[in-house]
């Protein structure tokens, strides 16, 4: 092969190359843009209403009653746990799937910590609240 032949190949692998690169970018938007459609077809719908606590790690809170209006948990019933009626208990709900939420919780501390609702089929909810101590987990039902 003579220097004249391989010069002619290699501006043809250098614009195959490209070409692959240039395509492969587009693939990645379209994959993100379905992502990010696929994300905004959960909504809030279930988790509307009113919620009691039933149980959990910091039983003096059981009996506290939420409800659910937009992306918010607004405390209808303190019972004995410090909070204060209308204080907001569950703060910038976000669904990620059709059954899980990311929010904020209010804690004893008056801070708000992330936190994540498992909504279940029976019209029960699970707490996990990524902070240490009394409270970080809970479980809440449907008040009918």
């Amino acid at each position: 092969m003579t220097h004249k032949t391989l010069f002619t190949i290699e501006p043809v692998m250098i614009l195959l190359m490209l070409l692959f690169a240039f395509s492969s970018c587009e693939l990645v938007e379209d994959e993100t843009i379905e992502e990010t459609q696929q994300e905004e077809e959960y909504t809030l719908e279930e988790l509307q209403g009113n919620w009691i606590r039933v149980g959990g790690n910091n039983p003096i809170n059981n009996g506290m009653t939420i409800e659910v209006l937009e992306n918010q948990g607004i405390i209808i019933n303190p019972v004995e746990s410090g909070f204060e009626k209308n204080d907001i208990k569950w703060l910038d709900i976000r669904a990620v799937s059709e059954m899980n939420f990311e929010y904020k919780e209010l804690g004893s501390d008056s801070n708000y910590y992330p936190s994540i609702l498992f909504f279940q089929e029976d019209d029960t909810l699970r707490v996990d609240v990524n902070h240490s101590g009394a409270g970080n987990y809970q479980k809440w039902i449907r008040l009918e």
